[in-house]
């Protein structure tokens, strides 16, 4: 048991807490690099994009979702994270070989700094959600307790799924281009632009199988979106959460000797 203890808080990087401040420092560092702009990137294309998605669906396609524009940016922004968190995780591996062949540091640090990275990036997002909230004078609640718990799910998820997929990337690159179509399909299976009421009832096993859809439908209803009134419904991303961290701890202990030598 004290064996696992050690290897779970391994797996965290909980004694390494340096180390990882620092990978996000230059993660930031690097990505905002001779920007003028710098880090207020992260509220302007999330914001670009909420714009432009209520346009198209509210004004042009009739969808009927009260505070519409609210209601997107509280699905794009954590949509953001968890898709530049998975892309990058998968990609840092390869990216940092020259790093990993001299330094004997663990590769999965570098995942989870990368994941943390999009995480900060995330955050400093928040204000302009919280700023719309106020527009639209949406109160918090008793269900406004479930943002910190979804951010949570979305961020051990986007850990669990960049460590899959950046082990399997050392092995096997042609995942980068099926990793950009299954985003895509990906996004839309998720009530990122629809509330997840507007599935139908034969398609919604769809919403169990998705690791991350709940977890969108937590963020939407946390801000005053109305819930699907099923108490099982959200037990579902508690257990793929603790799946996908399963899955991503033996992967780490089955690949972490060949990585080095296969990058």
């Amino acid at each position: 048991m004290s064996n696992y203890k050690t290897d779970i808080k391994e797996f965290l990087c909980v004694n390494k807490k340096f180390l990882i401040y620092n990978l996000i420092v230059r993660n930031l560092k690097i990505k905002y690099r001779k920007s003028y702009v710098g880090i207020l990137w992260t509220i302007l294309i999330p914001a670009v994009n909420a714009i432009v998605y209520s346009i198209i669906f509210e004004h042009i396609m009739k969808v009927q979702i009260q505070n519409y524009p609210l209601f997107i940016l509280a699905g794009i922004l954590p949509w953001s994270f968890f898709s530049s968190s998975i892309t990058n995780g998968m990609e840092c591996l390869v990216a940092n070989h020259s790093v990993l062949n001299k330094v004997p540091i663990p590769a999965f640090s570098f995942i989870l700094a990368e994941v943390l990275t999009a995480f900060c990036n995330f955050i400093l997002s928040l204000p302009t959600l919280i700023l719309l909230a106020l527009i639209y004078g949406i109160d918090l609640n008793i269900y406004s307790l479930a943002i910190p718990i979804g951010v949570l799910l979305l961020l051990l998820q986007s850990y669990g799924i960049s460590v899959i997929l950046g082990y399997t990337f050392v092995f096997f690159r042609d995942l980068r281009f099926i990793l950009s179509i299954v985003l895509q399909i990906w996004f839309y299976l998720t009530p990122v632009l629809y509330s997840a009421k507007m599935i139908p009832p034969n398609m919604e096993l769809l919403s169990w199988l998705n690791p991350v859809g709940i977890v969108f439908h937590l963020f939407h209803e946390s801000i005053g979106f109305e819930g699907v009134g099923n108490k099982y419904f959200y037990m579902i991303p508690f257990v793929w959460t603790i799946l996908l961290l399963i899955v991503a701890f033996f992967v780490i202990k089955k690949f972490n000797q060949r990585i080095v030598e296969s990058l």
